[in-house]
């Protein structure tokens, strides 16, 4: 967490140093999981999954763009289901008007005690973009000095 405050703090001073008009943009996207590992000997299947995302580019002419972005996943196995709420910062690289990756890192919180301790969340991602709505590919991994978690996910999302 005091990793993510920092970087916030970073990327709002250099914001304010900026002459250019930067541009914002939010997204909101549902999430699909794929496990990609066993966890208790059981395979996970994410089931409504919500993505939300706040981006800005400090400057309009460069291709980087830093990232905040939040989640709920809810993720089942055979000893029922948990949810999890990643809050992760990052940073996003465009190669071209359609094409984008990035990545992300934060912390993964269970949003009902019991379940487990906060989680160190990392996810690389390659997206698409064509005007409002993009399709991003994003592996998660989630993992505590005892257990990680990983999944794939296909991320579908509007851009308001």
């Amino acid at each position: 967490m005091l990793l993510s405050i920092a970087a916030l703090t970073i990327v709002a001073i250099s914001f304010a140093q900026t002459k250019s008009k930067a541009v914002t943009n939010y997204r909101i996207g549902i999430a699909t999981s794929i496990p990609t590992d066993v966890y208790c000997n059981s395979t996970r299947v994410g089931i409504g999954s919500t993505f939300l995302e706040a981006s800005c580019k400090p400057h309009p002419d460069k291709k980087f763009t830093y990232t905040l972005s939040a989640g709920y996943f809810r993720l089942v196995n055979q000893a029922g289901s948990y949810t999890q709420a990643p809050l992760m910062i990052g940073a996003r690289y465009s190669v071209n008007s359609t094409v984008y990756f990035g990545a992300a890192t934060g912390a993964a919180i269970y949003t009902k005690a019991g379940n487990g301790n906060t989680q160190l969340a990392y996810s690389p991602y390659i997206g698409v973009q064509s005007k409002h709505i993009s399709v991003d590919a994003r592996y998660f991994n989630f993992s505590t000095k005892e257990s990680t978690m990983k999944t794939l996910s296909l991320v579908f999302s509007y851009t308001l």
